[in-house]
């Protein structure tokens, strides 16, 4: 395999709850705080914020004792909670219809449940069949649940974007140290996959498979370039800075800079326009 050629015996990009959090480590003594309280928290998230590692950090912390249940809600067409708790029982259980006490439910993906499903959750949590409740989703406001649900909800938790010092941090935490990724570059990834944790993380991925296959020491710009070509805006934003940078270091050490015309940046600009704008 490819991470074994750069000295892994596992993926160190693989979605495992081993990993860190991307940013939100203090989160999870949160989480863990109000599954033990009993009470119903939605985190809030855009898709790749590592809201399903949160969850999956949870199962760890809570397994072994039959009473966690992961719901992928968008992966199921005909979800049924009932039958979501029934079905982490046995054979026997299961004949006999017997309701489990105490569950802890995670819900990935939850904004959509339908009114049915929301009801039914309002009533086992009352009835204390569900100890807990993890929902996540985009955003709590514009999620699907019925008012008496809602009630229940404790607390929402968002998750923050990724800082660039935090994804150079999990960088070096996957890799152990190894400098297979130098910071310009990956400070270069996490710019053009838009602070985005799922997406930073595949990218550097799909980069150290890359140099594994051709057998070199580390990924270099030309890598990124290739995996993640700037769009011609981004392009223009680049150059735009770089010239800003270029004149304010001639303004300290020659005086101040002929300014340049509107007229000379022209080209640039109207070419950009017709694409973005």
């Amino acid at each position: 395999m490819w991470f074994n050629d750069l000295g892994f015996s596992e993926n160190p990009f693989d979605d495992s709850a081993r990993h860190k959090l991307a940013g939100n480590e203090n989160i999870m003594e949160d989480i863990i705080y109000n599954i033990n309280a009993g009470n119903i928290v939605f985190i809030e998230g855009k898709p790749g914020s590592g809201r399903t590692a949160i969850l999956k950090k949870a199962i760890q912390s809570f397994m072994g004792f039959g009473k966690v249940s992961f719901v992928e809600c968008q992966k199921i067409k005909d979800l049924n909670i009932e039958d979501v708790l029934k079905g982490k029982y046995n054979f026997i259980e299961r004949i006999f219809s017997k309701m489990p006490n105490g569950m802890i439910v995670l819900m990935d993906d939850a904004g959509e449940l339908d009114k049915k499903n929301c009801e039914r959750i309002k009533y086992f949590y009352d009835q204390n069949y569900i100890k807990s409740i993890i929902f996540t989703g985009e955003s709590y406001n514009k999620a699907n649940f019925t008012e008496s649900l809602k009630d229940r909800v404790k607390k929402v938790i968002k998750l923050n974007d990724l800082k660039e010092y935090e994804s150079l941090d999990i960088l070096n935490s996957r890799l152990n140290g190894k400098q297979l990724i130098p910071d310009d570059v990956a400070k270069e990834i996490f710019e053009r996959t838009d602070g985005n944790p799922k997406k930073f993380l595949n990218a550097c991925e799909e980069l150290c498979k890359t140099i594994a296959e051709t057998k070199e020491e580390k990924v270099t710009l030309e890598h990124v370039n290739k995996l993640l070509p700037l769009d011609k805006k981004r392009s223009v934003e680049k150059s735009t800075e770089k010239s800003e940078k270029k004149n304010a270091g001639k303004k300290k050490e020659d005086g101040p800079v002929k300014e340049e015309k509107p007229e000379d940046l022209r080209v640039i600009y109207e070419d950009a326009a017709e694409r973005y704008y």
